[in-house]
């Protein structure tokens, strides 16, 4: 993830319509880690640590983002899959790069998905003190979309490396 949220400065520096300047598809958090940011068909999601999902106010603000536009080189139906690792063994013979970013959209009926959200850390914690005390969510025979970014290793300075998700119910009520 970006080093200065990995520091703890996580104040806002954008808002969601600067956000939505660069795409309509990503992901990211909001000022003081106070919740997951979920950006889909040009909307902005923010899931509380409660999993409780709201559509982002516009003056909002956020440390990080990564957002694109989303314009699908693939679109295809794909058997289940029993584990998040047969999913990133699939994405891995779509990518035709190491050295890309690819945006990824799951949508479908979900056995088990298991995600996280982190709450603003006390004090003004690190990132890594408020990764100690996130909640961790099951969603049970969950429908919804799996928003990811595939961000290859020589951004670690400013994305999270490899495949990072976040997901929002079919409803848009719920997700990490």
């Amino acid at each position: 993830m970006s080093g200065s949220l990995v520091a703890g400065v996580y104040s806002g520096a954008v808002t969601r319509a600067t956000i939505l300047d660069h795409g309509d598809f990503g992901l990211g958090t909001f000022a003081g880690l106070d919740g997951e940011m979920v950006v889909l068909e040009g909307r902005v999601y923010r899931v509380r640590a409660t999993g409780k999902v709201s559509e982002a106010a516009l003056a909002g603000q956020a440390p990080f983002a990564i957002v694109t536009t989303f314009a699908p080189s693939v679109d295809e139906q794909i058997d289940a899959m029993d584990s998040f690792d047969a999913i990133k063994r699939r994405l891995d013979g779509y990518r035709r790069s190491d050295n890309l970013f690819y945006p990824i959209r799951i949508d479908g009926a979900f056995k088990h998905v298991r995600t996280r959200a982190v709450s603003p850390p006390k004090n003004h914690g690190r990132l890594l003190d408020a990764a100690k005390a996130q909640k961790e969510f099951d969603f049970k025979h969950a429908e919804g979309t799996l928003v990811g970014i595939y961000s290859p290793s020589f951004s670690g300075a400013f994305s999270v490396l490899g495949y990072h998700f976040h997901f929002i119910s079919t409803n848009r009520l719920e997700g990490n």
